[in-house]
């Protein structure tokens, strides 16, 4: 029987269909993870399961130190306990890609986010820093050693070349699960009638509120569209900077903003079917090192898009391919409020930007799971 170990330290449902689909293929398969969230469909029982350290994503610090702890853990484990199983390594922690350069196993490894081109493209570090030039260099090292490298997107493959040869970098759009996410209208949406939200037209931001999500813009929007009593903002998430955001509300007395925590996993196709517009937003200096899974959930309830990206990002490539929503720079506080508005006014309009939303959903379903056996 074929043997992996796969290492992902905040795993959810793409993990989950990653290691499930092995299983099917005949692989012995353990996973080693920080966090398992199970949505719609669970981790195959076949699977073993090891706990590493938990991602801490409160601050770069923290960050940094849980990726160290659970990198370190998962070597000593690979090296005490299967030395003779193929690695699929994920990005999560960053640290994991390096694994090739300490074992011997086969390794395959999945990039998420391109580590430190992130740093350095945030301004969390120096480009020429001893630390950023350190890491680039075993990036290199531990790239060339892989069996295959994955990304998401062509623009991600891109700047992967700098590090090894593109010939070895295959693109495997991520996706979304199409059969638990799917549009539920607002006069049978549990969660929009339990917090009044069925008869206004929301717009919607879920996810991490972290010093680099740009969302002071949304506020400047509420501010300008307060007068309209059917349009209201909701914000669910939390992190850094969300008691930033809140304080500011408060300061603006802004009555059309909520904030609200967390969804548990099995409300979120109520929670995410409730917005009319769904916010993405991604940093300028990052556009093309990342791309926000969040994204194929908004598709997979049918809702349209504001973005905030660049225009070569590859974000703008996906909205206007699919004619999903629109994308501005997080500064367009009028242009965006126009926009909303007009979407307000213009329901037939909203109407066929959500179903391109639908239709470009089934493009990203789990069905790309099979180009990791390709």
């Amino acid at each position: 029987m074929k043997k992996i170990v796969f290492i992902n330290q905040d795993s959810g449902y793409l993990m989950i269909d990653i290691v499930n689909a092995h299983v099917a293929k005949g692989y012995d398969c353990v996973l080693m993870t920080g966090r398992l969230v199970e949505r719609h469909t669970p981790l195959n029982p076949l699977v073993k399961i090891i706990k590493i350290k938990k991602y801490n994503r409160i601050g770069f610090v923290q960050r940094f130190v849980s990726w160290t702890l659970a990198f370190i853990h998962s070597l000593f484990i690979l090296k005490v306990k299967y030395r003779d199983y193929e690695v699929f390594a994920v990005s999560n922690p960053p640290f994991t890609t390096h694994l090739g350069l300490y074992i011997s196993n086969k390794i395959r490894i999945l990039i998420y986010d391109i580590y430190p081109d992130a740093i350095s493209e945030l301004g969390l570090a120096n480009e020429s820093s001893v630390l950023i030039r350190l890491w680039k260099w075993l990036n290199r090292k531990a790239y060339s050693k892989a069996d295959k490298l994955y990304t998401l997107t062509e623009g991600m493959k891109m700047v992967l070349s700098s590090y090894v040869e593109s010939s070895k970098i295959n693109v495997v759009p991520i996706w979304s699960d199409n059969e638990f996410l799917k549009p539920i209208t607002k006069n049978q949406n549990k969660f929009a009638i339990e917090h009044n939200f069925q008869d206004k037209f929301v717009v919607l931001y879920s996810g991490n509120i972290g010093l680099n999500n740009q969302l002071e813009f949304l506020l400047h929007v509420a501010e300008i569209l307060k007068y309209n009593d059917e349009i209201v903002f909701l914000i669910i998430g939390n992190g850094e900077k969300r008691t930033i955001l809140e304080k500011q509300k408060q300061k603006s007395n802004l009555n059309n903003i909520h904030f609200m925590d967390w969804q548990k996993p099995e409300d979120l196709p109520f929670s995410l079917s409730t917005g009319d517009i769904s916010i993405v937003s991604l940093d300028a200096r990052a556009s093309k090192l990342a791309i926000p899974s969040k994204l194929y959930n908004y598709l997979s309830v049918g809702s349209s898009l504001l973005c905030i990206a660049p225009e070569d990002s590859e974000l703008s490539l996906i909205v206007n391919k699919y004619k999903v929503g629109a994308c501005f720079e997080s500064n367009q506080v009028d242009e965006i409020a126009r926009y909303i508005l007009f979407m307000h006014q213009n329901p037939n309009d909203l109407m066929s930007l959500k179903s391109s939303a639908l239709k470009a959903s089934k493009d990203f379903s789990n069905l790309n799971v099979n180009k990791f056996f390709e």
